[in-house]
């Protein structure tokens, strides 16, 4: 029994990894699609081909509102070249997907679902997609784990810790049209078949090496520096150069994996021609790289996405150069200088914290690296017991902590756009979101209001205060059946900003008495004639747990384009008249760029 679990518990992991998909995720929500944010652009290319034959991409607009419900501010991986729309994106990904999208294709054509490229069964595929290569990838990754002489126990346990104790968990489930899980499988690919082909070479090997690569470069052209590792993989810069002389003198063998190669990398300056007339394009605008400020420590030991910072398991991982270097030096020190100079030139990109991301995601395609260096510590470890059960209960802990922070950060309650060190120590237990506002490091309060409801400050609703329970001192706004409002602010929008140009922020300390409730923040724009034409609303139910007083803050910028005369509205709502809500503490600010006043 132990060995048939250890033979297949790739595939029990694959197959528990399919049960938490279809757990945790409703692909049939618009506010859990598979394929969003980045991967809108890379998946397009499919049904831009062979849907809608055409690359203008007018079926964008169409998709968003009917499946995502979005507005006119929605994610666009389109830019405008010369008058002709691109997509931003490089296509590598999409030739990964394109048998599940066929498969998905099909069933929409037999069945009721509308085959437009984006209804339920094409997003379900793109899941069960990021699962598959997922499965590819370890399953290389165990035979390049055998290649170090590890035990299969070991391999299970690192296996195991990979994916639940690193981001790859959350870019396969959670975010499974990312490219990272994709580019891991075909970098474990192609890291086994140099092992392979510098212990026999074959042309069945450079084959792969070529396709592979080819394919690594069209998904994320920075992840070529894979071809770095060949004197990590041969052992010795000796044999590294009997490897590439042994390539060029079988220049035979050569041309049609060379070919082959080209052929795949051909298809990015192809579909650029083809959409914009050009053969070559840079489609990322101002993001590009700076290789004279690298940002290698941020990267590190950043708040924001720092790796060893949301993905501890990777530093404990590193002990295992220790036993390595004793093994073989020359090995320890190449796989060092490679992934040091991966990171230095990632952490040259001018967002070089990778946009809103859980953990630092460019990395998940090298994860073979501290597999390697944990399975070789593990296997060290594993000579004394009680160091090896030690170094294990840490090793669970560090799991825990990566699936208790994926889950925070996919509720919200690590907030993805503010993660710096208030934010990560803020929220480090907490199990439900916050209603807080993360200033800029600019930004500065410029006009202030204020009522601890003690006094009546000549606001809106003052009968609704209570000494029934208040945060401080002995009043506050009480929301009941009897009174659906609190005390209400209001105002012209002049006399609270400075300028045209400001963000209005506002705080309270707010006590529900239910477990559940419908009350709102309420912030509305209201014109001459007293019409709204600007509402806006915080539904409060996800942030107040019951009988606590709670903080809740909100941001809103004033609107566009307002008149003078134009006034300010805020109160909180609660419609449902068998609630009871407590309000304090009602604070309003302008915030406005210090920068502005210097």
């Amino acid at each position: 029994m132990k060995t048939v679990f250890l033979k297949y518990h790739i595939e029990i992991l694959v197959f528990l990894a399919v049960g938490l998909f279809f757990l945790t995720r409703n692909p049939d929500s618009p506010y859990d699609k598979m394929i969003g944010s980045d991967g809108k652009g890379y998946y397009a290319y499919l049904p831009a081909i062979f849907i809608h034959h055409s690359f203008d991409y007018a079926f964008v607009e169409d998709y968003e509102h009917k499946y995502h419900q979005s507005g006119d501010n929605f994610f666009d991986f389109r830019i405008a070249v010369d008058g002709k729309t691109v997509n931003k994106y490089f296509p590598g990904v999409a030739i990964l997907w394109l048998p599940f999208f066929i498969l998905a294709h099909l069933f929409c054509l037999l069945s009721s679902f509308a085959p437009d490229g984006y209804s339920l069964p094409y997003q379900i595929s793109i899941g069960l997609a990021a699962i598959f290569y997922l499965w590819l990838g370890l399953k290389i990754l165990r035979l390049i784990l055998q290649r170090f002489q590890i035990t299969e126990e070991i391999i299970f346990i690192t296996v195991c810790v990979l994916f639940f104790g690193t981001n790859l968990y959350y870019y396969t489930i959670e975010e499974p049209s990312f490219t990272h899980v994709y580019s891991f499988a075909l970098i474990n690919i192609f890291v086994l078949a140099l092992f392979k082909n510098l212990e026999k070479f074959r042309s069945k090997w450079l084959f792969i090496l070529a396709i592979s690569l080819a394919l690594i470069v069209i998904i994320r052209p920075i992840n070529g520096l894979i071809i770095l590792i060949i004197p990590f993989v041969a052992g010795s810069v000796k044999e590294s150069r009997k490897y590439i002389t042994e390539i060029f003198r079988n220049r035979k063998k050569l041309v049609f994996p060379i070919l082959a190669g080209l052929l795949i990398m051909f298809i990015v300056p192809g579909l650029w021609k083809i959409q914009s007339g050009r053969w070559l394009l840079y489609t990322y605008g101002s993001e590009g790289f700076d290789f004279l400020k690298p940002h290698f420590f941020e990267v590190l030991f950043s708040f924001q996405n720092g790796w060893f910072v949301y993905t501890p398991i990777a530093f404990v991982s590193f002990f295992g150069i220790i036993p390595l270097f004793k093994h073989n030096r020359f090995n320890a020190s190449w796989l060092m200088i490679f992934l040091s100079l991966v990171i230095y030139l990632i952490s040259c990109w001018s967002v070089w914290w990778y946009g809103e991301a859980f953990g630092f995601r460019p990395l998940i395609e090298f994860y073979f690296v501290p597999a390697i260096l944990l399975a070789i510590l593990l296997e060290k470890l594993q000579k004394q017991k009680s160091l090896f059960w030690g170094f294990l209960m840490i090793v669970i802990l560090l799991i825990g902590f990566n699936l208790f922070k994926s889950w925070q950060f996919k509720k919200g309650i690590l907030p993805a756009k503010h993660l710096k060190s208030e934010t990560y120590f803020g929220n480090f237990f907490s199990t439900i979101p916050k209603a807080r506002v993360y200033l800029e490091n600019d930004q500065v309060v410029q006009k202030s209001f204020f009522t601890d409801l003690e006094n009546d400050p000549n606001w809106l609703n003052y009968t609704s205060a209570s000494d029934e329970n208040a945060f401080s001192g002995r009043l506050s706004s009480k929301l009941d059946s009897a009174n659906i409002y609190s005390v209400g602010f209001r105002k012209k929008l002049d006399e609270v900003c400075t300028s045209t140009d400001c963000e209005i922020m506002v705080s309270a300390m707010v006590f529900s008495a239910n477990k559940t409730t419908k009350a709102q923040l309420v912030i509305d724009f209201l014109d001459v004639e007293n019409q709204s034409f600007s509402y806006q609303c915080l539904y409060l139910n996800d942030f107040l747990p019951q009988k606590k007083w709670t903080k809740i803050e909100f941001l809103v910028k004033d609107p566009e384009g307002y008149h003078p005369g134009t006034q300010i509205a805020i109160y909180f709502w609660n419609p449902a008249k068998d609630e009871v809500l407590f309000v304090d503490d009602l604070g309003i600010s302008n915030l406005e760029s210090g920068r502005r006043h210097e």
